[in-house]
């Protein structure tokens, strides 16, 4: 498969980012809709699409940092999946991710990968707003938006179509630079058209939203409150806006089309509450004054009460104030002996006191109620590592990476055992799974036979690892990722 070649020095550079990336492999349930074409099949294949969506991944994990937070990447994946299997879509089709960053954000690209920045989780008021934050960029990859624009570009045969696709749907400094040169009207065009994929996508998002069961109000009312904040400082638009750019048309729009879908008004979830405090304990750059917002927060009560406790708590770990946040803990695990959260915040704390007998006691016993528990798994394994039980940590992790295979850190942590018990052969056979979830085929390559050098000669293993990097050469084929992509 050859790339598009107007394409190649964006994929290579990085710069098609945001926003309207798209895989057929998965097929949006229709309503009324904006009637923008449907030629775009002709102009990227799926085989291409997954290539362009591999690239940016692979470009995006190089320079973003991607929480591997176990509780929060959990409950964010959640979350996707509930959206997606609300209009009956195919779970495994979508990945959902966090990037640790603070600015308002969140991107779908060609796959199916679908990021939410720390930031945009933070400043949410409730759980339908993040979910329709989210159903929006679901939306996008449904309505296949990158290649209807790349075919509309095409079909006015513009040289600059790539550049200009590509300035359109990152915005900001990097969109206008890309602008130069490029022809004035096609920009306007092109711009119009981003927009229609934005309406569509607010459209089919509340579509998700509603039939998720959440509150379909809540797209039109966060973009008010992001076009609110916008007027108040103008000199910091929250990225979002920068991406996917509002109006009060739009705003309007999605309000009318909110209000033909009779949803029940939505509670947000103990998780998400939970899960939110979390974002703003651990993620502060300061986690004192995080402590402090949170203990100045006055007294909600229900939820709200237990999550901003569960916050301060954290952070008063974060800050190394371990004798307040245990004192925090067990006040909350007396008061809710049966949730998961505090449960695991302890062991996490005895983990970070030293107390690695304490932290194998309280998340084994977490990890044994439920072994398909992947979060207690992660962290059970890390106390069993720190108290030098590798093996019994690698029956943990393998355990957990039978049932959670796709997880990039099941193979660091199993790189790590093997090397600490001397299997180099098969630490460098997980290290090459884990820079295969990174999108670094190549690299995997590179791992496998260094592992194949120290497999002793070992017929099965050695056989194992010669067909892994079969399969993975034939990969680089397949997506035409030779050396002039890299």
């Amino acid at each position: 498969m050859t790339a598009i070649p107007a394409l190649k020095p964006f994929i290579r550079s990085g710069v098609v980012l945001l926003a309207c990336l798209a895989t057929p492999a998965v097929q949006a349930q229709t309503q009324t809709l904006p009637a923008l074409g449907e030629t775009s099949a002709a102009v990227v294949s799926s085989v291409e699409e997954t290539r362009l969506g591999r690239q940016f991944m692979r470009t995006a994990r190089r320079q973003m940092e991607f929480s591997a937070d176990p509780e929060l990447v959990e409950y964010i994946r959640g979350l996707g999946v509930r959206l997606v299997s609300g209009v009956d879509l195919a779970p495994e089709e979508f990945t959902f991710s966090v990037v640790n960053d603070p600015r308002l954000n969140a991107f779908a690209v060609p796959g199916g990968f679908i990021s939410v920045h720390s930031g945009l989780i933070a400043a949410t008021a409730s759980e339908s707003e993040l979910a329709s934050v989210m159903a929006h960029e679901i939306a996008h990859i449904t309505q296949r938006h990158l290649p209807r624009m790349i075919a509309r570009a095409k079909e006015r045969s513009i040289p600059a179509a790539a550049a200009m696709v590509a300035a359109i749907l990152v915005g900001g400094q990097m969109g206008s630079a890309a602008l130069v040169g490029a022809n004035a009207a096609l920009a306007a065009d092109q711009l119009r058209y981003s927009r229609d994929f934005e309406t569509e996508a607010d459209a089919m998002g509340i579509r998700i939203l509603a039939a998720s069961g959440f509150d379909a109000t809540a797209m039109p009312k966060f973009f008010q409150k992001l076009q609110n904040q916008t007027m108040l400082h103008a000199s910091e638009a929250p990225e979002y806006l920068r991406t996917h750019p509002l109006s009060v048309n739009r705003i309007a729009d999605s309000e009318s089309r909110a209000q033909g879908y009779a949803t029940a008004s939505h509670r947000s979830s103990t998780d998400y509450l939970m899960m939110r405090a979390r974002v703003r304990a651990l993620m502060a750059g300061d986690p004192l004054r995080a402590a402090g917002n949170f203990a100045d927060a006055g007294q909600p009560d229900g939820d709200e009460a237990l999550a901003a406790r569960y916050g301060e708590g954290l952070a008063r770990m974060a800050a190394g104030q371990y004798d307040v946040a245990r004192s925090i803990f067990d006040e909350l695990s007396a008061a809710f002996p049966e949730n998961r959260y505090i449960a695991l915040a302890r062991g996490q704390l005895a983990l970070r006191r030293g107390d690695a007998a304490g932290a194998m006691d309280m998340l084994g016993s977490i990890y044994e109620n439920d072994p398909n528990d992947f979060v207690a798994a992660r962290y059970y394994a890390q106390a069993l590592m720190t108290a030098g039980r590798l093996e019994d940590a690698r029956r943990v992790v393998r355990r957990w990476q039978r049932g959670d295979p796709s997880n990039p850190e099941t193979w660091r942590l199993m790189s790590r055992i093997d090397g600490e018990l001397g299997r180099q052969a098969e630490a460098f056979q997980s290290r090459a799974e884990y820079l295969v979830l990174m999108f670094e085929t190549r690299r995997a390559i590179e791992e496998l036979e260094r592992a194949r050098q120290l497999s002793g000669g070992d017929y099965y293993l050695t056989s194992s690892i010669d067909a892994r990097i079969g399969e993975l050469r034939d990969e680089l084929v397949r997506y035409d990722e030779d050396e002039n992509l890299r």
